[in-house]
């Protein structure tokens, strides 16, 4: 007899997301298992939506937000599968998803491994085609001393009817910043390429071309360059470079989209038991079949992974001190130190837009991101290491801190949406210390490896 599942989802004022995710789910070929989604102090008609909706979930409420680690104990606490089946609530599944989730843990169980988690592929939202710019570089009038090519605002990018707003710059870039009339842009070095989102479904009739919305300048009043515009290896346009910011609605060819690939989000995560470093394993690379075997990995992304419900509970579940993000790397690091397998089942497939709810690279992500590195390493990083981490933590404190006596000034009693990056990044580093010694306590409550 297959084992019951719960499907497990934490929502935050994410009804957007819900009824894409929670209909994705009931098309599931695995028919044993329920749906629980966590609802955590929505001020938004997400429980009103759930209840005229989807009247077979069982909704959880909380009376405050726990965050994503806390939500997730509470609906593992009300669970009443064996197994758990943690989603994302900004995600989407395939239909084969818990399935072939289960059967990897079932068949992995049989041959007596110590399996701790499984993890499927995530690939992000929507297929993306990559677009290259060539362009020769100048030197700006206004004392910026690098060789600049154009200046991509990236809010007024993309492809046309596009419903996932997320541009990958690629190649050829300078960093993210505020341009001279406000917009937010990437200059590039020269020639540059960067992947945008199709739109889904694709246009229905498919000799109807799809539109390259591009808005670009060349940051110079003497400019008599141009720019040649490519999808994939098709030129599709030559514009001319101007000072000011230009709009540019390129058509492109019949079929183009079909060129379109996935691109991976997470194909389980590298984490260095030494030093502490994550990556996500395939991150933004084009999904060719290059990590289709199943496989032991270092770490689950907390987007989705499947577990045992009462191994989960024994190891305290998520550290909900950590509210958000590295709860997963810091389980999965507990997990191993005990003996426990993490293994990639790259046949279960979900489709992630990514920080949905917390929005990428805002302020309060900034600071849990921050922060939360700084906490796994402490709390599960080998015992010679953990004095270099520690004061590396205090020098990185203190870099930021005197350079912003000398540039934005130390952080007051100030929201993180008032503050600037380097100042986040002061506060959460300078709460990371606060809460060392709480971490240091914890390193000695894991259960030991026979638990």
């Amino acid at each position: 007899m297959m084992p019951k599942v719960s499907v497990v989802t934490v929502n935050y004022n994410g009804e957007r997301f819900l009824k894409g995710l929670l209909e994705s789910i009931a098309k599931q070929t695995y028919s044993a298992f329920e749906t629980i989604v966590v609802d955590n102090a929505s001020t938004d008609t997400s429980v009103v939506e759930l209840q005229r909706r989807f009247p077979s979930v069982r909704i959880v409420t909380s009376g405050t937000n726990l965050g994503f680690a806390g939500g997730n104990n509470l609906g593992a606490q009300q669970a009443r599968g064996d197994l758990i089946a943690f989603i994302n609530n900004d995600a989407v599944v395939d239909e084969y998803w818990l399935e072939r989730l289960v059967n990897r843990y079932v068949r992995l169980e049989t041959q007596d491994h110590r399996v701790g988690a499984i993890a499927p592929k995530v690939r992000l939202f929507r297929r993306f085609v990559e677009i290259t710019v060539t362009v020769p570089t100048s030197y700006s009038a206004d004392h910026d001393n690098r060789a600049l090519g154009i200046a991509v605002d990236i809010q007024n990018t993309g492809i046309m009817g596009a419903d996932y707003d997320k541009k990958l710059f690629r190649a050829g870039f300078y960093k993210e910043e505020c341009g001279f009339d406000g917009r937010i842009v990437r200059w590039s070095k020269g020639n540059c390429s960067f992947s945008l989102p199709i739109p889904d479904p694709p246009p229905a009739n498919p000799a109807q071309p799809a539109m390259l919305r591009l808005t670009v300048s060349g940051g110079s009043a003497t400019d008599k360059r141009v720019a040649e515009i490519y999808c994939g290896t098709t030129r599709l346009s030559t514009i001319a470079v101007n000072k000011s910011f230009t709009t540019h609605e390129i058509s492109l060819a019949p079929g183009m989209l079909n060129q379109a690939t996935w691109l991976i989000n997470n194909a389980g995560t590298h984490l260095n038991f030494r030093n502490g470093a994550t990556a996500d394993r395939g991150i933004f690379e084009q999904d060719m079949g290059q990590y289709d075997f199943s496989s032991p990995v270092d770490a689950f992304c907390g987007c989705s992974f499947l577990m045992n419900r009462a191994l989960f509970l024994r190891f305290g579940g998520f550290d909900e001190s950590f509210f958000m993000y590295f709860e997963d790397t810091d389980l999965s690091w507990r997990l191993t130190k005990a003996g426990y397998r993490i293994f990639f089942e790259p046949t279960s497939v979900v489709h992630h837009i990514h920080a949905g709810s917390s929005i990428e690279w805002s302020p309060s992500f900034r600071y849990h991101v921050t922060r939360n590195q700084q906490l796994m390493k402490i709390k599960n990083i080998p015992s010679l290491i953990l004095p270099a981490t520690l004061l590396l933590l205090v020098v990185k404190w203190l870099f930021y801190g005197v350079s912003l006596v000398r540039s934005d000034g130390l952080p007051r009693d100030l929201s993180l949406s008032q503050l600037t990056p380097d100042q986040i990044s002061f506060k959460a580093l300078g709460t990371a210390l606060r809460m060392a010694s709480a971490m240091l306590a914890k390193r000695a409550h894991n259960p030991p490896v026979n638990a």
